[in-house]
């Protein structure tokens, strides 16, 4: 009975892995020409190599993890969670640690250049996140392992950020010119006091927060049984969907911002200008127009 169910759970962590490279392809060739774009329209600075790095050890990762999975040889899922000492792996599994370790680095590195974009002007919200994304990665290379508390900890600070600074944004088209922006400053949560699921879902859409909080959602049974030191089989099978997930909303997140995706809530756009290489925000014209204009 024992065997068999090794057996079941082997299948499905192969059905898993093969899965979880195929959304990162087709992700990357659904997504090429703006990737293109990106590249041609600004210039190669930091953040767009963290933003192809990150894309590149991710692809990878599952590669590797593929070829590992088909060939039924040293399966992952017997070192894929917390590994106490580096120098026990075999080699092809130091590999995957290693691409593990700096994929998910990477991953929350892209995710905070798009807070840092939010609060450019909060050096201390900035200051923390630096903090929290160091020790994210410190986390992983002390353990030799992504799967505890570290990022998903970080994942949440962001997942956070985003919906508070979503929160405060106002409705231009209630704004009084004589109170400012304080009447409708808080109009982001107008729809789940009224449970209006459709705007819910649009509002959690915005800047791919529902697919953070799904992450988010994924690695919280990660940490309990990380605490505890149990582990179990088919509880390490979702890293895979995990990892795949956070890579391709901090992909979609950066390019968004960075080539100024129109239809974000009332948010404000990049410009097209060098500001946009430096991940800066401009309010847009609309957003100075009084009420009587609108």
């Amino acid at each position: 009975m024992g065997t068999l169910a090794a057996e079941a759970i082997r299948e499905i962590e192969t059905y898993l892995i093969i899965s979880s490279c195929t959304i990162t392809i087709w992700d990357i060739f659904e997504n090429a020409s703006e990737d293109i774009r990106l590249y041609q329209e600004h210039s190669v600075r930091f953040p767009s190599i963290a933003y192809f790095a990150s894309r590149i050890s991710t692809l990878a990762l599952f590669i590797l993890l593929a070829v590992i999975a088909l060939s039924n040889t040293n399966p992952f899922f017997e070192v894929a969670g917390v590994t106490p000492l580096f120098q026990w792996l075999n080699p092809s599994s130091k590999t995957f640690v290693v691409l593990a370790i700096i994929q998910r680095g990477l991953t929350s590195l892209v995710f905070y250049l798009r807070v840092h974009a939010l609060y450019r002007s909060s050096y201390w919200i900035q200051g923390f996140l630096i903090v929290a994304l160091v020790g994210t990665m410190a986390a992983g290379g002390l353990v030799f392992t992504m799967s505890g508390p570290a990022s998903g900890f970080f994942d949440l600070l962001v997942f956070l950020a985003i919906l508070c600074k979503l929160g405060r944004r106002p409705d231009i088209r209630r704004v009084n010119p004589n109170v400012g922006d304080r009447a409708s400053r808080w109009t982001f949560w107008v729809p789940f006091r009224r449970n209006q699921v459709y705007q819910i879902t649009d509002r959690l859409l915005q800047d791919s927060l529902l697919y953070l909080l799904l992450a988010i959602a994924i690695k919280i049974p990660q940490v309990f049984f990380w605490a505890g030191r149990a582990f179990p089989l088919w509880l390490r099978q979702t890293i895979y969907i995990d990892m795949a997930i956070s890579s391709v909303t901090s992909s979609k997140i950066f390019r968004d911002m960075k080539l100024g995706r129109p239809g974000l809530f009332d948010g404000p756009e990049l410009s097209n200008t060098g500001a946009a290489s430096k991940l800066e925000f401009i309010i847009p014209p609309s957003h100075n127009m009084t009420s009587s204009e609108v």
